[in-house]
């Protein structure tokens, strides 16, 4: 994760390169989502946010050999699931199943190759991709799941600036094309999920910004990315977390709030601090509707 670094530094020419400033097409907003409250089995879905994964953690175990995902309990899916334990049927036990794999991509989800070679949470049979594994449990356990999280894309982005070398022409000329396969693998997505469990909420989030205060640049990056996240999401009726509008409203005056949420300040780690996991969990909980239960 160290290459970050370089990420930050080159992001003061993209916009002299040429990306352009426009943030690209507004989501279409429709009929709210259909409520169903929370059934006995949650599904979480999507990259190393939704793994609750933290470097220094992971660091640490893996110098003393003592890596287990378990230990990475501290994530927005862990305190969401906390959250709506108590508003589940009574009389049938909950469980969160985790899917989730770090450094996964939109394609990876669909087409297989998570890059992270420990075990996950829960893992699923070695060839399989996360979207098979998905869809297999919620066909196991048809109208038992509600809801589903997922949060997926910002690899994408990532791994665009990583391929072209942190070259900013390089990484304005591919960016339309990441853009377009990320739309077009996030509806492939959420039509099989929907598909499989159309009784189910589905809550996705959108790509927060980690580098705004140490290159405001990449806001001009995010911003149109996350248009296009959000415009494929509205089109689906998902209740959407704005993670990226959440975050880039505490730029320039809020950077204590900001370091709080995230170890990018302190380490270089883009993932969130505890309290940034918990803020996340919070989001979801809203979104969720599950409030009017309490």
């Amino acid at each position: 994760m160290r290459p970050l670094y370089r990420f930050v530094a080159v992001l003061g020419a993209i916009v002299i390169a040429g990306l352009p400033l426009r943030t690209g097409a507004a989501a279409t907003t429709g009929p709210p989502p259909t409520f169903h409250p929370p059934s006995p089995a949650y599904l979480a879905l999507g990259d190393s946010l939704a793994f609750g994964f933290q470097e220094a953690k992971f660091l640490h175990e893996l110098a003393t050999n003592s890596y287990s995902a378990a230990s990475f309990n501290t994530g927005y899916d862990a305190d969401f699931a906390a959250m709506i334990r108590p508003l589940a049927p009574p009389g049938l036990p909950f469980h969160e199943t985790n899917l989730s794999c770090p450094g996964e991509t939109t394609g990876s989800l669909i087409h297989g190759g998570c890059p992270f070679p420990l075990p996950l949470h829960d893992s699923y049979p070695a060839g399989a991709t996360q979207l098979q594994a998905a869809l297999a449990f919620l066909r196991a356990h048809a109208h038992q799941v509600n809801p589903i999280t997922l949060d997926i894309g910002g690899n994408d982005l990532l791994n665009l600036v990583s391929s072209c070398g942190f070259n900013p022409t390089c990484i304005v000329n591919g960016f339309a094309r990441v853009t377009a396969t990320m739309s077009a693998n996030v509806d492939r997505i959420l039509t099989a999920l929907q598909t499989a469990a159309p009784g189910a909420e589905l809550i996705m989030m959108n790509v927060p910004d980690p580098f705004e205060f140490a290159a405001p640049a990449s806001l001009q990056l995010f911003r149109p990315y996350n248009a296009a996240l959000d415009a494929v999401a509205s089109a689906h009726n998902v209740r959407l977390i704005d993670a990226f509008a959440t975050v880039a409203a505490l730029y320039p005056a809020h950077r204590a709030t900001f370091c709080s949420l995230t170890a990018f300040c302190a380490s270089g780690d883009i993932h969130p601090t505890n309290l940034g996991y918990s803020v996340l969990a919070a989001s979801f909980f809203t979104a969720s509707g599950y409030a009017r239960l309490r």
